[in-house]
């Protein structure tokens, strides 16, 4: 988001979150062609899917503050955002099998 304060920090923190989980996207086989920021007051993550063959074509992160748009969020929150956004990449809907993979990206990113 070009037009947000701190533009190139939030790209440079983009960067950063991806580098730091990369290693939990091979061992799994994700694959995500464009990590975008964005901001909204209520979601602090998107994955959008092609519907004819279920691809991601993008994920969105909230980088920034629900309430002020001026402050980022804590890397630690993003990370676990992101790593939701990976679950997704398995598991569609919010279901039991969705929850553990997600754990199992909590342990992983632990574990590094």
């Amino acid at each position: 988001l070009w037009d947000m304060p701190n533009a190139s920090r939030a790209q440079r923190l983009l960067h950063h979150v991806a580098h730091l989980v990369k290693p939990i996207m091979r061992r799994h086989g994700y694959h995500i062609p464009r990590l975008e920021e964005f901001w909204s007051r209520d979601s602090y993550g998107r994955t959008h899917v092609r519907v004819r063959d279920k691809t991601v074509e993008r994920v969105q992160l909230g980088l920034r503050d629900i309430q002020d748009p001026r402050r980022f969020q804590p890397i630690g929150q993003i990370i676990e955002t992101l790593l939701h956004e990976l679950a997704h990449q398995r598991f569609g809907r919010h279901d039991e099998r969705f929850w553990r993979q997600q754990q199992i990206h909590r342990d992983e990113f632990a574990a590094l």
